[in-house]
């Protein structure tokens, strides 16, 4: 995708016909059409947040919540690893891969004599989705509502209907998968 769109913006910054020398006019496109045309504040606030959601991966800081937990596979400990943790990560980080990442490496020891473990997994992915779409750190959202100058607060709200909704279902599907497992 960033591939495709650098061949488009190359293009069209460079395939038009020019009136005069054709080096100044693309120069003249890149300094009158290509500059201005940022948002740097949108582009600050983006690095910002990735750099916090690197910082966060790269800390200690949601590993250290995991530690003393025990390994013996119980309810309690498939639900921090499987459904809690990968929520918080997704909404600390305001990504769903590192928050996979994180959670994955914790929960699979676990799921190791369990009959049907591929659907912890898929809660697993479907808590630290639900912690993504609900967090005020995603890249997305902090982007959309600054570009637009919309109220932070009431454009948040308006995420938790849906991020909510698949967090419910999320856990009623967790829910059941314990059950299939342990019971």
């Amino acid at each position: 995708m960033i591939a495709a769109l650098a061949v488009f913006a190359l293009t069209a910054l460079f395939a038009a016909a020019s009136d005069g020398p054709y080096l100044k006019e693309i120069a003249r496109r890149f300094r009158e059409g290509v500059v201005p045309g940022i948002d740097w504040q949108v582009v600050g606030t983006v690095a910002g947040t990735v750099f916090f959601g690197r910082t966060i991966v790269n800390s200690r800081v949601l590993a250290s919540m995991t530690a003393g937990t025990g390994s013996a596979v119980s309810v309690l400990s498939l639900f921090i690893f499987g459904f809690a943790l990968p929520f918080l990560s997704g909404f600390i980080i305001g990504s769903h891969l590192p928050a996979v990442g994180i959670a994955g490496p914790l929960l699979v020891p676990l799921l190791s004599g369990l009959p049907n473990p591929a659907g912890l997994v898929v809660a697993l992915y479907m808590a630290a989705s639900s912690g993504y779409l609900m967090s005020p750190a995603h890249v997305c959202f902090i982007s959309t509502v600054q570009y637009l100058k919309a109220d932070v607060s009431s454009s948040w709200r308006m995420m938790w209907g849906p991020g909510g909704a698949g967090l419910v279902l999320g856990l009623i599907f967790w829910a059941v998968q314990v059950a299939v497992n342990l019971l």
